[in-house]
């Protein structure tokens, strides 16, 4: 495909956004798909961020009789990140700590950095926020060095803190009567949960889709423990026809990959799996073999037209190669697009066609 010819189908994509935050994020992802510069992305769609909360401060500060104060470990880059994480999130850093002791006292984004010894007299009652892709393990080490109750310590669990949202999915759509619902690549069922309690209760069906044996069965759990009614299980992964597929899984994801891991699951077509029955909204989040999915489901989508909610994350290409297969589908539809997280992670396509 040539220059012109992409830029003319990153046009045609461009005109069936809806509005103006959809525009924006599409302009800050096709940049990041040239450039590859995390940084813009981000500062791009940072005023679009809402309704964000941080799980690794959440269960902390709401645990406590008293709100404690938050000190940032690190004044470079990643701990600059952190603090417009905390912002976003709703929480105020008191100040910077960091090691190299020339920095004590500089003011740095209108915080004072104070040295590793100011925080262990002043702040042992406080959380500490480990802020280092690199060096938050050593942080870690010299923190517990110096007897900084380890409790107060906070290290993340992404590179550095990150503020997401659970409204991911549900907060374009209204919901209608009746829904038939499809959670593709369900995990531990939590959309499944979420559209139960958006609709109501009030739904038709729902089918779910999880390849994984134990997240299936956890879900098979949830589904008896809540009386989850009117379910479909389905432990396959959405594929474009019936096939054996590697897979492979880490606590990041699980995709679908061409070497043999030792780990098959069974692929499927989304046509062949609802047959006749009517759909209203699709939900996909298959770690980069949405496109495939997509193929699979053809006669359901043009036959029904339904709500889509759509992963375009995984590759750097999503941002035209999934609307482009949408409009291919069904010419009518347009889209909008959110941001979920304080990341690159979690850009959602939203699909909505005028019956």
């Amino acid at each position: 495909m040539s220059f012109y010819d992409k830029l003319v189908k990153i046009k045609s994509i461009k005109n069936r956004l809806i509005d103006d935050e959809s525009k924006a994020i599409f302009d800050a992802k096709i940049d990041y798909m040239i450039t590859r510069k995390e940084d813009t992305f981000i500062e791009a769609i940072w005023s679009f961020l809402n309704k964000m909360y941080c799980p690794d401060l959440a269960s902390v500060m709401n645990s406590d009789n008293e709100k404690r104060r938050i000190v940032i470990f690190g004044c470079g880059h990643d701990g600059l990140r952190t603090k417009k994480v905390l912002e976003i999130c709703g929480y105020k850093a008191e100040c910077f700590c960091d090691s190299d002791i020339k920095k004590k006292g500089k003011i740095v984004d209108g915080l004072e950095v104070i040295s590793q010894d100011e925080l262990v007299s002043n702040y042992k009652e406080d959380l500490v926020i480990l802020s280092s892709r690199l060096y938050k393990r050593s942080m870690y080490e010299q923190l517990i060095q110096l007897n900084f109750p380890e409790k107060n310590i906070v290290f993340p669990n992404h590179p550095i803190i990150l503020g997401t949202s659970n409204v991911q999915y549900f907060d374009v759509f209204d919901y209608e009567k009746n829904e038939v619902f499809l959670d593709v690549g369900a995990y531990n069922g939590d959309t499944t949960k979420q559209f139960i309690s958006w609709t109501g209760g009030e739904y038709e069906k729902i089918y779910v889709l999880e390849p994984i044996e134990e997240q299936f069965k956890y879900i098979e759990k949830k589904r008896h423990s809540e009386d989850w009614k009117n379910i479909v299980l389905y432990q396959k992964a959405a594929w474009n026809c019936s096939k054996k597929l590697n897979f492979y899984d880490n606590e990041m994801g699980s995709m679908v990959v061409e070497e043999n891991t030792g780990q098959i699951v069974e692929g499927e077509a989304i046509d062949k799996m609802v047959g006749n029955e009517r759909v209203t909204f699709i939900k996909m989040d298959v770690e980069g073999s949405e496109l495939l999915a997509l193929e699979g489901a053809k006669k359901t989508i043009q036959r029904d037209r339904p709500k889509l909610a759509i992963s375009i994350y995984h590759k750097y290409e999503d941002i035209i190669e999934i609307p482009l297969k949408i409009l291919e589908l069904v010419p009518e539809y347009n889209f909008y697009l959110r941001h979920y997280t304080t990341d690159i992670w979690e850009t959602v396509l939203y699909a909505v066609c005028n019956h």
